[in-house]
């Protein structure tokens, strides 16, 4: 039970050795009989897809091993080769292979982090000098190897160099990066998803079978291979990675059993009829796969954005309900502050399938909360819990999280896989609540998912790690309640990144305006401060708004101003969902609105607009002459007095104007101008 445990655990390893022994013969059935180098090598593209896709030495390990089997059933048993020969040949070509495989892996996954995108794009120049040097590499010391064995003879030696090298590079093109994108990307499938693939691949082989048996009449491969075209393109759309890589074997098996065509035509029409078909078929299918999955990333954006949306509202409200807790210094108060700090975090992000959160204190350490988890069970089990408290400075990307799983749990997995769900990536963070007590947090990917944890993801919790723990720093220091609040809300919106630069700040800069203004005007503190809240949040609306149209330097056409004249309309109707925040989504809502009524979005005119409106208009437009802008210059202060003064009564409400001029002349715009 172990060893098949081990086996499942490290299934990529294996299968890597799997398929690279059986690309070895195949391989082979592509040297026409007259060559030792093959038209088409798949051990090259399968071994370095791996390793790609793996990079790390036990792959390689397992990569060498699946070569040496390979080597030895085909030379052996196939082509008849006797020792000592064979042993020396199975080994330089297992060394030669390795030696290649981790050369062009390295040159293209030295830097992960800039050569694969959220898309699994791949870095175009990683990928063609890992392939060169892979393909120059693997023929010299292959083709050397047999010329001192005498496997090669010398007059053969350079067309065998070309011939290798060729067939490795068409081999690169057309399974390396199936392979790699498919260890990246590919969830396993569940007992649908298998059933579905098995059909595939049956009925891909029949159709194969079909074309190259020579038994039927009018229907041969050279007359009828654009058949495969749609059912590329129906794969590409449709299935996994995975599926595209078997369906390529079953193709290349059926043509090495029954070839299409006989060496009288000519060596090289044959090379190129064979892999310039395999690049069309592997052309077609990035461009549906890579389209299909841009046009998916648009659409999960834009519901991904609707749905943090949708949670800024009570994330908001929860952090202010927090923040007015501080004081609490029960231990019990505690576990519910990290509880809720733990689903604010979770219900961020739609692609995160479970979560956990432990809380350490000097006498324990114990699970308090869970999604997806048996709570009892984690709590029940007693492994080495130790080892997860890390007290992490930043978040940590676990991508093989089953595994450290097994590897922690150890005798205790079976038990816990019974119980708990399977995940394939994890991000764990670490928040202090005070010096005796932390909170230690694990969100995660289910391991049948197609999603992943990104680098904005990583961005994401980063920022919200280090401000949760700036913040508890701040609380612990017992600072102004209401300063607090101001910094929880303002850096909650820096955080989840909802807002562009421009529109942060400008916001920051309304607040900072409109809550000295209000007190100007009469009105009381909490009022006042009311109107400091609108001000961080009246833009919040453009989140509702093409991100390109927010950040237009030029004029807007009619259509883009009427999309932009909507984000009062979709502030308010956001922020009125949530009870602590509605009293400033009328604020939000009209504070577009001019005296003369040329304003929007309702037209209002003088008294009809409320005057917490009137104040965050003032507030919002002397905030905007006060700063550099992509379509105006940043005005003098005297320049602004005089618009001030110009408008009054007609864009702007009198009074609270006269009370801008005021307080301008009193220093109010001086830290704009230092």
């Amino acid at each position: 039970m172990d060893i098949l445990a081990r086996v499942y655990t490290y299934k990529e390893y294996w299968l890597a050795t799997a398929l690279t022994a059986v690309a070895i013969p195949l391989g082979h059935a592509f040297t026409l009989g007259e060559f030792d180098a093959s038209i088409i090598w798949p051990a090259a593209g399968v071994s370095l897809g791996f390793l790609i896709g793996r990079f790390e030495r036990r792959m390689l390990l397992h990569i060498g091993a699946g070569l040496v089997l390979g080597y030895a059933f085909s030379l052996f048993l196939i082509q008849g080769v006797e020792l000592p020969r064979l042993i020396f040949q199975v080994l330089l070509s297992a060394l030669s292979g390795m030696i290649s495989a981790l050369v062009g892996a390295y040159l293209i996954a030295r830097n992960p982090e800039s050569a694969r995108l959220e898309i699994c794009w791949l870095s175009l120049k990683a990928v063609l000098s890992g392939f060169l040097a892979f393909t120059l590499l693997n023929s010299v010391l292959g083709n050397t190897g047999l010329l001192l064995l005498g496997a090669v003879e010398t007059e053969a030696f350079i067309e065998s160099l070309f011939v290798w090298a060729a067939g490795d590079f068409f081999s690169l093109l057309v399974f390396a990066m199936p392979i790699a994108l498919a260890i990246w990307m590919d969830p396993l499938p569940d007992r649908y998803g298998t059933t579905r693939e098995l059909l595939l691949y049956v009925g891909f082989g029949f159709l194969t079978m079909l074309f190259f048996n020579q038994n039927i009449p009018f229907l041969t491969y050279d007359a009828h291979n654009f058949l495969y075209l749609p059912v590329v393109i129906f794969v590409a759309r449709r299935f996994s990675y995975r599926a595209f890589i078997v369906n390529t074997t079953i193709f290349l098996t059926a043509m090495a059993l029954f070839p299409p065509f006989t060496l009288e035509i000519g060596y090289f029409r044959y090379t190129f009829g064979v892999n310039l078909f395999l690049i069309l078929i592997v052309t077609t299918f990035f461009a549906v796969r890579f389209i299909s999955h841009a046009i998916e990333q648009r659409q999960r954006g834009l519901y991904e954005k609707k749905h943090r949306r949708e949670q800024l509202v009570e994330a908001v409200e929860r952090l202010f309900s927090l923040s007015m807790q501080m004081e609490v210094s029960d231990e019990e108060q505690r576990e519910d502050q990290a509880r809720n700090l733990f689903h604010i975090i979770y219900r961020f992000f739609s692609r995160i399938d479970y979560g956990a959160c432990l809380i350490r204190t000097e006498d324990e350490v114990r699970f308090i909360d869970a999604v997806g988890y048996d709570i009892e069970h984690l709590n029940s089990i007693r492994f080495n819990i130790e080892s997860w408290i890390l007290n992490l400075d930043e978040p940590v990307h676990i991508e093989n999280a089953e595994e450290r799983l097994q590897e922690s749990l150890k005798e205790e997995y079976s038990t816990y896989d019974e119980r708990n769900p399977r995940i394939k990536e994890s991000i764990l963070m670490s928040v202090k609540l005070t010096e005796e007590i932390s909170c230690e947090m694990s969100f995660d990917i289910a391991q049948n998912s197609t999603a992943r944890i990104d680098a904005f993801m990583l961005d994401y919790f980063q920022s919200m790690q280090l401000f949760l723990n700036s913040f508890y720093e701040t609380e612990t220091a017992a600072l102004e309640h209401d300063r607090m609040r101001s910094s929880l809300v303002q850096s909650a919106l820096r955080t989840i990144d909802l807002y562009d630069d421009y529109t942060r700040r400008h916001s920051e800069d309304v607040a900072a305006l409109a809550e000295p203004l209000a007190r100007a005007a009469g009105y009381t503190p909490e009022r006042a401060r009311e109107l400091y809240w609108a001000g961080i949040v009246h833009d919040i609306g453009k989140l509702g708004v093409d991100p390109d149209i927010v950040k237009k330097a030029g004029e807007f056409t009619l259509a883009e101003y009427e999309a932009m004249q909507a984000h009062p309309k979709l502030g308010a109707d956001l922020l009125g969902d949530a009870t602590i925040l509605s009293r400033i989504a009328q604020s939000v809502l009209h504070h577009h609105e001019r005296p003369d009524g040329e304003g929007y979005p309702e037209g209002l005119k003088g008294e009809e607009i409320p005057k917490e409106a009137a104040v965050l208009s003032v507030a919002e437009a002397v905030a905007t002459m006060a700063r550099e802008q992509s379509y105006a210059r940043k005005l003098s202060k005297e320049e602004i007095l005089h618009e001030l003064e110009t408008y009054s009564g007609t864009q702007f409400d009198a009074d609270i104007a006269a009370h801008a001029i005021t307080l301008i002349k009193q220093g109010l715009l001086d830290q704009f101008y230092r």
